[in-house]
């Protein structure tokens, strides 16, 4: 049964998606709402070295090659307004640098520090909605079908495909002889089976 919204909240949704579009279209990345009482919301953002700041302080070369090209397509990307032409590569990029830092955490299985950056990787263009009553963490997680990575991927198998995570389907690719999925649902943007588990 459809709910009914009061104009008051239906302006409040209203004004919160155009705030997080105009951030969206800025070279930020959004890392938290935290949603108050009357539609009230702060909006929290970082810039590109500070939320990458677990990855670049593992102070690895080919990690920070693979940072650097993420970095120069995400801007490019962002740059000519979310052009499908910019997609694979942005999505390439992303997926290559997760690459290798499964390859890291593999090599180093129970590293504290790769596995933060692994973390951080993985929760790239997605972002915390936390209730102002709520105080032990996040309530759920957001992301968002214009720059999430693993949403483009299935947009680029499916491009006539509803605009709705939802309705992504996976794809796999394989790598030495593992079989990688990378998968879209609501709130699971992407999958792998470790043998060292992430927790």
């Amino acid at each position: 049964m459809p709910r009914t919204i009061a104009p008051a909240e239906k302006v409040a949704r209203d004004h919160l998606r155009g705030s997080v579009l105009r951030i969206l279209e800025r070279e930020v990345l959004l890392t938290e709402i935290r949603a108050g009482g009357a539609g009230r919301f702060v909006i929290l953002t970082q810039e590109w070295p500070a939320y990458w700041e677990p990855v670049v302080s593992l102070d690895l070369p080919e990690l920070d090659d693979r940072l650097g090209a993420l970095h120069r397509s995400w801007q490019r990307y962002i740059g000519s307004g979310f052009a499908r032409e910019e997609q694979c590569e942005f999505c390439f990029r992303f997926f290559t640098l997760i690459d290798e830092l499964l390859d890291e955490c593999e090599n180093k299985p129970g590293c504290v520090r790769r596995m933060g950056a692994l973390r951080r990787a993985l929760a790239f263009e997605c972002f915390a909605i936390i209730a102002a009553r709520r105080e032990d963490g996040p309530g759920a997680a957001g992301t968002t079908t214009l720059r999430n990575p693993c949403y483009l991927v299935a947009k680029l198998k499916s491009p006539d495909g509803p605009d709705d995570p939802r309705f992504k389907a996976g794809c796999s690719v394989e790598r030495r002889g593992e079989t990688l999925w990378y998968g879209t649902s609501t709130y699971l943007c992407w999958f792998r089976i470790l043998r060292t588990p992430i927790t």
